[in-house]
């Protein structure tokens, strides 16, 4: 190494890199102290932040049980309801089956009344009312002989003619 520039050179990069060295210490120095003040001042905190992580890990303890308990009971009541709401739609069918069985039995009633009450009004008249007319019939004829019977006198040409002009 004859060169004095290079010499020089590396002298001046030892020397910088030594400054480094002596910055990096010292700010090494400065970070420790600042932690150390931190501690210090952390250090009336930390019994505080270890009450305050044990209350919540109580807290969380207690609510994870609540939870479970919780979750069991609405398990119970989701399947208490399905069992009951199965119980309701077998019901509701059992009573839409026979209110149709029901509706059947009661058309097939109505459809037979309906047809003994025609059979009978049949038989009545046939019965009763075919026998009254015939009475009336035979009444009438007999009302009409003995009217006839009764007025005795002929008609006379006058009136015969009259009764034979409107039928002409």
């Amino acid at each position: 190494m004859n060169d004095p520039i290079m010499a020089w050179a590396v002298v001046a990069f030892v020397g910088l890199a030594a400054l480094s060295m002596v910055v990096q210490a010292i700010a090494t120095m400065k970070i420790k102290t600042m932690v150390g003040q931190l501690q210090r001042d952390l250090a009336p905190l930390l019994p505080q932040a270890e009450a305050t992580i044990e209350s919540a890990r109580l807290a969380i303890n207690d609510s994870r049980n609540q939870i479970n308990e919780i979750s069991v009971r609405s398990i119970a009541v989701l399947e208490s309801a399905q069992l009951q709401l199965s119980r309701v739609e077998e019901v509701v069918l059992d009573a839409a089956a026979r209110a149709k069985h029901q509706l059947e039995r009661t058309e097939m009633v109505v459809e037979d009344t309906v047809t003994r009450v025609h059979e009978t009004v049949a038989a009545v008249q046939g019965t009763i009312l075919k026998p009254i007319r015939e009475v009336n019939g035979l009444a009438a004829g007999i009302r009409a002989g003995v009217l006839h019977l009764m007025k005795g006198n002929r008609p006379n040409v006058a009136h015969a003619t009259q009764d034979e002009e409107m039928f002409i």
